[in-house]
């Protein structure tokens, strides 16, 4: 339940003056001057009054501590969560607002989870107090324990509904065991654990973990929550987006390690640079836990554990500003090592080994003439291969209508085995069984662009850059530029494609995804496409970080040519292969290797082995049947048809 945020400021302008009594005889500050309006602050050792009521928002603020607090805190420490204390403030102030969704099972065949209402023994309150969380926290955050003595979190969304209960071991977890696990036979939803006690007028503090926000909340700063599974999985975001959406200034405290930098680095990216910022704790422990030379603390736990609450809060109201987009300390750059960049495989051995991997925060041209089969490399790479490593793709398909290209993916991706050919090999049969399982395994994974309404370039990449953002696709493919609406005359599209095409870069860039461009060359006839020949600016090649050429062999080519003795000249002896994917231009290495494919026409696949040809991809590796390893297809005769249309 999003309140508008207008409504709650004008509740607390009526209710001003009552507000501030209130809070005043709940907290008992002390040297309240009501002329003045300031007191001592009750949230740490005050000597002069530095308690200030603000007449502007309606709040306190401490000038020594920094602690800001309002009515809607002080219903919140009497229990309430952040929906019960906005109603309560309403109904005092005569605000109209239908809180009818608050609590309400709203998810026909969603299995809610039972809450677990066991309060918190000793072996569990004396656990997190060795982790110094007191059980005042414990009972804030309503954590309970189960029957055989695990710690138990609630996760409820902002209509305070239980989506979710997670457990872990109130101890040191054992070699092997679980750390933390669902309730089993509940569903479960990725939300953030303790947002509906959040006030999103406020600073969010984003942590990795449920200890983390426990320290924090212990240290005094409410507003903050715990991703639901670690920092390697960003569900969240796309679950809670427009909650999210409504704060301005966001706070991410991850893990001092390397996957907690590499998270955080993309919860702010996605969130968005100008409204994030993030901690970096910079004062070193010994290995005796003393505040001297030596590692730093990996996390908000460990700050409360080894220093105190005053240290916590001092990392909460002092986070690092993201630096200005567009400059950047080279000595602070990430080193680049190839090996550990995140990278796509082509799925196509020999072509692996030359190139290593598409780089992620690339852009990749693939061109070549029309009917030499680019569109259908580029879905077996960027979409099918795509899904089998596990990203999910985003495709604007200008040429292809959404039923067409979804026939061409389903064909690569189902395998050979599961295709019947009939009419003369023009029409291709699935087994419906295996098509379904496919097709509930790739479900909601590629995202086809409407292109029915607007196909600008801008519309493009904003809405590529709201699907990196909300739901963290990590493959973005564009068939093909000259579909794009550059949104320029003839005569300046050479310059709108050099402006498109550094766009894609620094999407791809920011958010650390993989683009596919294809391009049509500006040749026709048999001459092989060379990097010169892609339609439009040189700068669309100079630009872009790989270019491929695919290449259908002609008969000629495959025939090969005589010299006047009869013998075969060098370099035009017969080929046995159809096509050919050619690297014109690679940035990240250098290697620009050329790699003969055939091509299998009932499965519309590439491939140069009978392994990478009956290639099973993850939705059908559980089939027991035996995988082929021979070839079906007869490649001895220079010329043969191989149709390839795109």
């Amino acid at each position: 339940m999003l309140i508008p945020q207008e409504k709650i400021d004008e509740a607390k302008r009526i209710y001003d003056g009552q507000a501030m009594e209130e809070i005043v005889e709940y907290l008992g500050v002390a040297r309240w001057d009501e002329k003045s309006k300031k007191g001592l602050c009750p949230f740490h050792k005050d000597i002069n009054p530095s308690f200030i009521w603000n007449d502007k928002n309606n709040s306190f603020h401490c000038f020594g501590c920094n602690r800001n607090y309002g009515i809607i805190d002080l219903y919140q420490d009497q229990g309430m969560t952040y929906i019960e204390a906005v109603r309560k403030l309403f109904e005092k102030t005569n605000i109209e607002y239908n809180f009818s969704m608050k609590g309400v099972h709203s998810k026909p065949t969603y299995k809610y989870p039972l809450h677990e209402d066991k309060e918190p023994e000793n072996n569990t309150i004396s656990y997190w107090n060795k982790r110094k969380i007191s059980k005042k926290t414990l009972d804030y955050l309503d954590i309970k324990e189960d029957d055989k003595g695990n710690t138990v979190f609630h996760y409820y969304d902002d209509n305070d509904v239980l989506l979710s209960t997670k457990y872990r071991p109130s101890r040191k977890p054992q070699k092997g065991e679980p750390k933390c696990w669902f309730q089993k036979n509940a569903d479960f939803t990725p939300i953030l654990f303790n947002m509906n006690r959040v006030d999103p007028s406020k600073p969010l503090v984003i942590t990795e973990g449920e200890p983390d926000c426990m320290s924090i909340i212990e240290a005094g700063y409410m507003n903050v929550v715990s991703v639901p599974n670690g920092c390697n999985n960003m569900k969240w975001i796309e679950q809670c987006w427009d909650w999210l959406e409504q704060f301005q200034k966001i706070i991410v405290w991850g893990d001092n390690d390397e996957p907690g930098i590499r998270a955080r680095n993309e919860i702010c990216n996605r969130l968005g640079t100008w409204r994030t910022y993030y901690v970096e704790v910079t004062e070193p422990i010994d290995d005796f836990g003393n505040p001297l030379d030596g590692k730093l603390p990996k996390d908000a736990n460990e700050v409360l554990y080894f220093f105190n609450k005053e240290k916590v809060l001092e990392y909460v109201y002092h986070p690092i500003e993201l630096p200005v987009e567009g400059v950047l300390d080279l000595a602070k750059a990430e080193e680049f090592d190839i090996q550990n960049a995140e990278g796509l495989l082509t799925g196509i051995t020999d072509l692996d080994n030359q190139i290593y991997k598409l780089v992620f925060g690339t852009v990749n041209i693939i061109t070549g003439k029309s009917g030499e089969g680019k569109s259908v490399f580029v879905n077996q790479v960027a979409i099918c291969q795509a899904l089998d490593q596990g990203y999910d793709v985003f495709v604007f398909s200008g040429e292809l209508p959404a039923p067409v290209l979804k026939n061409w993916v389903e064909t690569n991706m189902i395998n050979r085995e599961h295709i019947t050919l009939k009419d003369g090999g023009h029409v291709r049969c699935f087994d419906q069984q295996s098509r379904l399982k496919m097709e509930q395994w790739y479900s909601g994974r590629v995202m086809i662009y409407d292109d029915s309404v607007d196909t600008t370039a801008s519309t493009l990449l904003h809405k590529m850059e709201e699907m990196a953002r909300k739901f963290g696709t990590k493959v973005f493919l564009i068939d093909n530029l000259m579909m794009v609406d550059l949104e320029c005359d003839e005569e300046s599209r050479l310059q709108a494609e050099k402006n498109f095409i550094k766009d894609l870069i620094n999407f791809a860039k920011k958010y650390n995804v993989l683009v596919f461009l294809v391009a049509h060359p500006r040749k026709t006839g048999e001459v092989r496409v060379t990097k010169e020949d892609i339609s439009g600016s040189s700068n669309i090649v100079n630009l872009a970080h790989m270019v491929f050429s695919v290449h259908r062999y002609s008969d000629s080519e495959r025939a090969g040519e005589l010299n006047e003795r009869g013998n075969y000249k060098k370099g035009k002896e017969p080929i046995k292969y159809e096509t050919v994917v050619e690297v014109l231009k690679n940035r990240i290495t250098g290697l620009v290797p050329k790699v003969d494919l055939y091509f299998d026409y009932p499965s519309y696949r590439f491939y140069r082995t009978p392994r990478e040809l009956w290639y099973r991809y993850k939705w059908d590796w559980d089939n027991k049947t035996p995988e082929r390893t021979d070839d079906p297809n007869e490649h001895q005769i220079p010329g043969s048809e191989s149709p390839l249309d795109d």
